[in-house]
């Protein structure tokens, strides 16, 4: 695995001798301006220079990382602000330089959870399909003529549960075992996402693919619910990690 890092807007201080097909991802992916090596003899080198994109790339044999101009947390409250959905100061919580991206998330995420369940946990209603020994909200009579054939008992009922297993808790549960799944350097991570996946013990643990991530709608009883809610929808949609490095993908 050939590797390059380079840093936002700063000349790589060495030529590098990248093919064809690399320059093109480089250009149109990275946008990385190229400028080629004059005092090479053999030629073929280019010296590189980022843009605004920071993150990192792979191609081929080939591994790219683009690291920003300012801290790795001061660029994510910067996308946070951004996007307008998540917003954190720079002193909601502990961050060291040798985090990476999974433990900076994690923390970020305990922060939210933290003011999102302050109150307890969200619940709401769901409706409920079961059969039961009394009767619960609604009798389902053609299913219970179906499947009972006249016999009183069990019960055939649909209702309503006043519960905390809703789409929202299952989302941040389902972010919380996502980042769980990633290598992490900070045992206080580790420790918030052991914590919060004791507040969500009771929740159903879904999986959510990438594009298929639901989305809710906020009001006044779940707007405290927002900052968890969208950076753990942020987690589920952009949590592939597909570059090698050594003995870690990321």
């Amino acid at each position: 695995m050939r590797e390059i890092n380079l840093q936002e807007y700063q000349r790589s201080c060495c030529p590098y001798f990248i093919s064809g097909s690399e320059r093109s991802l480089l250009l149109e992916v990275a946008r990385v301006t190229m400028e080629p090596d004059s005092g090479t003899d053999a030629g073929g080198g280019y010296f590189l220079t980022p843009s605004s994109i920071v993150g990192a790339i792979a191609a081929g044999d080939l591994s790219v990382v683009i690291r920003p101009k300012i801290g790795i947390l001061q660029a994510l409250s910067l996308a946070c602000y951004a996007i307008g959905k998540i917003r954190f100061r720079l002193d909601d919580f502990p961050f060291l330089a040798a985090y990476s991206l999974p433990d900076v998330l994690a923390l970020a995420l305990a922060h939210q959870a933290r003011r999102a369940f302050g109150r307890g946990l969200l619940h709401g209603y769901r409706d409920r399909e079961e059969a039961l020994s009394t009767v619960r909200g609604r009798i389902r009579f053609d299913n219970q003529l179906q499947r009972r054939f006249g016999i009183p008992l069990p019960v055939e009922v649909r209702y309503d549960e006043f519960t905390a297993d809703i789409l929202a808790n299952r989302l941040v549960k389902a972010a919380v075992y996502r980042l769980g799944g990633m290598p992490l350097r900070s045992s206080e991570s580790r420790r918030n996402l052991g914590w919060m996946a004791a507040m969500l013990e009771d929740v159903s643990l879904d999986e959510f693919a990438p594009d298929r991530v639901p989305s809710l709608r906020f009001d006044r009883l779940n707007e405290h619910y927002r900052g968890v809610v969208e950076l753990a929808r942020l987690v589920l949609r952009h949590s592939a990690y597909e570059l090698g490095r050594g003995a870690v993908r990321a």
